[in-house]
């Protein structure tokens, strides 16, 4: 049985076939049926049809078989279709292509990454291209880990942590990859603007056509104010109370590490596109002070990727995420990092 999806394909390879039928049928007849005027308004029409359903037929067999990118927002079918098709998960269900052990190895460092879709490599194809996996292959004297998941803000990692020392899993190096969004879920705004976003359901043809499903979420996305304004209230939250919220929770996910017997480290990961925006200048300084305070060591890679524009660091034009090269550059600074950092220990 063909899908929704199938059908509406289908359909629009019909529409210009048909209108191409009655364009030319129009200008074959002879009798009176219309006036000369109304016949060339009706041609035109029909015309239109034609190269529109064309346009309509050539960009959904684009979207759907060709193009094979991810969104930012990670909404769109091909975005969810790209997924499936480059995400692979272990036996502890994270993103992977080796399996982890719960219990350590006492001659090896442990060392454990947790994040979010940056640190998952979120539109990186091959697993091996992010930056966790490109420390484990240049050090194959570590035995690293990612427990990092798409959309995982400090809320759902800190929860994480919990489940994994209650299973019996043991920590040693805990590297906390840290995007300033982690506090999303702590600002109502944006919740509210992602259940708009995500939770409406969109229409049938938004839901089953690859070429309308994408350019309904890139027109909606850029016209949405609440969302087009996303770092603005990133920025904000930093100077209201979700910042004091934020900070209680950086400070249980710490000491639930150091109790489970292992050490955190931190690595700030920069937006491409505002790495240099002062907006995030009081929520640098506040993160930075509060590792600080916890005599948690703490890495910027803002320099790492100066001198290179959003385009030579991004997956794409429409998805800002790190591509291989900026995850090149990332591993051989974390890897540095955790090298001078633990250095003392070993």
């Amino acid at each position: 049985m063909m899908s929704h999806s199938d059908l509406l394909l289908i359909a629009f390879f019909l529409l210009p076939a048909v209108a191409l039928a009655g364009f030319v049928l129009l200008y074959r007849r002879r009798g009176e049926r219309h006036s000369g005027a109304a016949r060339v308004v009706l041609g035109n029409l029909l015309l239109l049809v034609f190269l529109a359903g064309l346009f309509v037929a050539g960009g959904e067999i684009y979207y759907r078989f060709i193009f094979d990118q991810t969104d930012g927002y990670h909404i769109t079918r091909t975005s969810v279709r790209w997924m499936e098709r480059h995400y692979q998960r272990n036996d502890r269900g994270v993103r992977d292509d080796v399996d982890y052990a719960g219990a350590d190895d006492p001659g090896r460092m442990r060392v454990t990454f947790l994040g979010d879709s940056y640190t998952n490599g979120h539109g990186v194809k091959q697993v091996a291209d992010r930056f966790v996996n490109r420390i484990r292959a240049d050090r194959p004297g570590w035995e690293v880990h990612s427990f990092a998941e798409d959309g995982m803000d400090t809320g759902p990692i800190l929860d994480r942590v919990r489940r994994l020392t209650a299973t019996g899993y043991q920590l040693d190096v805990v590297v906390y990859v840290y995007c300033v969004n982690d506090i999303s879920d702590l600002i109502p705004e944006w919740a509210a603007a992602a259940g708009r976003l995500y939770d409406e359901p969109p229409g049938y043809l938004v839901r089953h056509s690859f070429v309308i499903n994408t350019w309904y979420y890139r027109l909606r996305i850029s016209r949405d104010p609440e969302l087009t304004g996303y770092f603005d209230r990133i920025a904000e939250s930093y100077s209201g109370p979700p910042w004091e919220l934020q900070a209680r929770r950086l400070r249980a996910l710490h000491e639930r590490v150091v109790v489970a017997g292992g050490r955190l480290l931190v690595v700030g990961f920069p937006f491409f596109e505002h790495r240099l925006d002062p907006m995030f200048d009081t929520a640098q300084a506040r993160l930075a002070g509060l590792w600080a305070e916890l005599n948690v060591p703490y890495l910027d890679l803002r320099p790492v990727f100066e001198g290179l524009s959003t385009g030579e660091l991004s997956v794409n034009r429409y998805d800002t995420h790190p591509n291989p090269e900026a995850h090149g550059l990332a591993a051989a600074a974390i890897e540095s990092f955790i090298e001078r950092e633990t250095a003392v220990d070993r």
